[in-house]
């Protein structure tokens, strides 16, 4: 190997590193938003989830079904049937 070889072998690993260095804090920065886009992504996932079930309780309440209308008043308001007693737990 002469000179000449050397140093260009030192300009190639040169160039390598300072590539090396100033890519890494970007790929960082790739690597935690595609993180926080796959969070985001699966609470949309649930929101939908939920909005499906709530459309479907509306159109029920709209409907008027009796089961509806009776989970409804339990659960929103804590209305019993005479004799029942309720218990809330947290």
């Amino acid at each position: 190997m002469n000179f000449h070889d050397f140093c260009r072998m030192l300009l190639v690993l040169g160039i390598g590193f300072a590539g090396a260095v100033t890519l890494a804090p970007p790929s960082a920065k790739v690597h935690q938003l595609q993180t926080e886009v796959t969070v985001l992504e699966k609470a949309r996932e649930n929101q939908d989830e939920r909005i499906v079930a709530m459309r479907q309780s509306l159109e029920a309440l709209k409907r008027g079904d009796s089961n509806a209308v009776e989970r409804e008043a339990r659960e929103k308001y804590g209305y019993c049937r005479e004799g029942e007693r309720i218990y809330h737990f947290e």
